[in-house]
């Protein structure tokens, strides 16, 4: 995938084809909305046709819109090939939808740019956008407002997934993608940083299930959680011959804590916890302790919060706060 920006550049490498490509193919959806005319203060957005193409043919011609992107200015006969074939709507095989825009100025009427999305994936899908402004329409924040618009139509029809590949050192394209929202990833593709609207991977993670803790004994351990601790047994059940998975949870937590014998993966106990633990009854969770014969220390109060620390058998320190 390419874009350009208002500050050039040409096409998505994919133009030929349709629009921009996103490596993730999906499925045609039914009931998909066509484009339809977009306006702004300054721009009406027209949905691409055929009949742009000779009009077009100026608004492409400079060599400078091709610096960041490669390729030439195309001739009118392939700029009318290529329009009649994204005005189709979608890719011949139905895994893309072809959403392509043509940006003309209000006060005169003439073509200042393009805009145009590729919606992949399954519904409501991923919007591939790219975007060029002609070169004497360049600085004028006419590819933010256009691009703008056309992102507030994708939102309206459900699609908030919307990423934009930017080569590295294209500032102009870089502070475009920032005005309309979009972040940089660590996504990079053929030279090209991948820029989105929201985190990825990370807004596909829900909780965190689990933290590990290598011991010793997982049964002296099993003992101290539960039986000192109050905690429950989630899971006790084989990993393989001679390994257990052991895990112990907070009665109505959902993240648990996983006893590992450190000996099944050949490596020492962990010297400390990597979790801190909250008390409705500290005194009570101390004296517990105390009652074992574990160390523990007494309540105290510091800006933070009350905390004691307690030293689990196999001589751990284990935070725990009291609650509020």
């Amino acid at each position: 995938m390419r874009c350009a920006d208002e500050s050039l550049d040409g096409f998505c490498r994919s133009c030929d084809a349709g629009g921009v490509t996103d490596p993730r193919p999906g499925p045609r959806g039914p009931g998909r909305p066509a484009t339809e005319v977009l306006s702004t203060p300054r721009l009406r957005l027209e949905p691409l046709t055929v009949g742009h193409a000779a009009e077009a043919v100026a608004l492409l011609a400079a060599p400078s819109l091709y610096r960041f992107t490669g390729g030439a200015p195309p001739t009118p006969g392939e700029l009318t090939d290529r329009y009649r074939r994204q005005g189709t709507g979608h890719s011949p095989d139905g895994t893309e939808r072809w959403l392509n825009w043509m940006v003309r100025r209000v006060a005169d009427g003439r073509l200042v740019g393009t805009v145009q999305a590729t919606v992949t994936g399954p519904e409501p899908g991923r919007a591939a956008i790219a975007w060029v402004v002609g070169e004497a329409d360049q600085g004028r924040g006419y590819g933010t407002e256009a691009v703008t618009a056309m992102r507030a139509w994708l939102a309206r029809h459900g699609i908030d997934d919307v990423v934009a590949m930017i080569r590295p050192g294209h500032r102009r394209s870089e502070g475009l993608a920032r005005r309309v929202g979009l972040r940089p990833s660590a996504t990079m593709l053929d030279g090209e940083r991948m820029w989105a609207a929201r985190a990825y991977p990370a807004a596909m993670i829900e909780r965190i299930a689990w933290a590990t803790v290598a011991v010793a004994d997982q049964d002296v351990m099993r003992e101290f959680f539960v039986d000192v601790l109050g905690f429950e047994v989630r899971a006790d059940a084989e990993m393989w011959p001679g390994a257990r998975w052991l895990e112990v949870v907070p009665p109505g937590a959902e993240t648990g804590l996983v006893l590992s014998r450190a000996s099944d993966f050949g490596r020492e106990p962990d010297a400390q916890y990597p979790v801190g633990l909250v008390a409705r009854d500290l005194a009570g969770v101390v004296a517990a302790a105390r009652a074992r014969g574990l160390a523990a220390t007494e309540p105290a109060t510091e800006s933070w919060g009350t905390s004691a620390r307690i030293t689990d058998p196999e001589g751990r320190e284990l935070l725990v706060r009291a609650t509020g």
